[in-house]
């Protein structure tokens, strides 16, 4: 079929560059199909809402959350934080977990609502505080630049959220009419609810998603077999049909799909 109407979706750009060379091999030429993360796909999501916008760079982040925390670090309610940010690898570990927040797709309404409840913990408040404070000092420095920063996190969930309301789309998926996502074991929140938003556009018909299942992993590793289980759970709530590939190498499997 025309390759301008598929859309290939992976974990990482190491698997884009495996598979991008299986698919070359197989079919001698791939032509316009799209190979992205999801990540990828949020960026040009974004870019084709709000062109002007840009990503914090790592060091950007970290110096974002340093001012903050400086210029917030007295309130009271983030005392059970502050108090330990000086021991070793306290600090990273706080962005870390704010960055994890923010992947499961909560957003600051609800930090709000976790905030107000009698039961939230001290250590929680700090957190929803902290995060409450961020978001809106993001928007006071888009507003001072003249234009929209972002954490990568509130990209996914920005993209997540304009496919949801089917807003302006990048030309190229428009055109996209079949979608296969491979090397998931799972979704974060914030994937799976742009998944379910590609899943969802008027024009596409056929969507293929492969789950890596090794018995011998999980053997060794039992805790991922609920793991999987689950993702397989949430598909067929989706809707998608599941099918076996049991006995059957990976390149067969590259082959079947190029088919």
């Amino acid at each position: 079929g025309n390759s301008e109407q598929f859309l290939y979706i992976l974990p990482t750009a190491r698997l884009l560059k495996e598979v991008r060379e299986n698919l070359l091999q197989l079919s001698g030429g791939m032509g316009e199909v799209k190979l992205l993360t999801f990540d990828e796909i949020a960026e040009q999501l974004v870019a084709a809402e709000d062109p002007r916008g840009e990503i914090l760079t790592p060091y950007e982040f970290e110096r974002f959350y340093e001012q903050l925390i400086e210029r917030m670090g007295n309130h009271p309610l983030l005392k059970p934080l502050t108090a330990h940010l000086h021991l070793k690898g306290v600090k990273r570990s706080l962005l870390h977990m704010l960055g994890e927040v923010k992947r499961a797709g909560i957003t600051s309404e609800q930090m709000k609502v976790l905030l107000e409840l009698p039961g939230t913990s001290a250590k929680h408040k700090a957190l929803a505080f902290l995060y409450i404070k961020a978001d809106e000092w993001l928007d006071r420095l888009s507003e001072r630049n003249g234009y929209t920063c972002m954490t990568r996190e509130s990209r996914l969930q920005k993209a997540a959220q304009l496919l949801s309301e089917g807003k302006t789309f990048p030309r190229w998926l428009e055109k996209i009419q079949t979608i296969w996502v491979d090397q998931f074991t799972d979704y974060t929140p914030l994937q799976f609810q742009m998944l379910k938003g590609l899943i969802s556009l008027q024009q596409v018909r056929q969507v293929g998603i492969y789950l890596p299942y090794q018995s011998e992993v999980y053997q060794k590793l039992p805790h991922f077999q609920p793991i999987i289980q689950s993702t397989i759970a949430s598909l067929e709530d989706l809707g998608i049909e599941r099918v076996s590939f049991e006995g059957r190498s990976y390149p067969e499997i590259i082959e079947r799909i190029a088919e």
